[in-house]
């Protein structure tokens, strides 16, 4: 169950990030103040791509609230194994 091209999931990712890097590095010098504006991409990058998900995960969260509470009640899920799993499998 691959891509369905030459290069698998694996190879696309790191070829992306390699570009990525590769843009963000071009033409940079050796100081500090553009390393600090190659950092400040990072973690832009970063957060906005967790971020997003984050927020994707919170508002699944609230709209299964009564059912959380109705199956916690029942003693039928703990709360946190629940929304762990919840938020790994929308991670993934």
């Amino acid at each position: 169950m691959g891509s369905g091209y030459r290069a698998g999931y694996w190879q696309q990712l790191v070829t992306s990030m390699a570009v990525l890097f590769g843009i963000l590095y071009y033409g940079q010098g050796y100081d500090y103040s553009n390393f600090d504006n190659i950092k400040g991409a990072f973690y832009m990058i970063i957060m906005r791509c967790s971020v997003t998900q984050s927020l994707f995960a919170l508002t699944t969260f609230i709209g299964e609230e009564a059912l959380l509470c109705r199956e916690h009640h029942n003693r039928t899920y703990a709360l946190f194994p629940y929304m762990l799993a919840t938020f790994i499998i929308q991670k993934s």
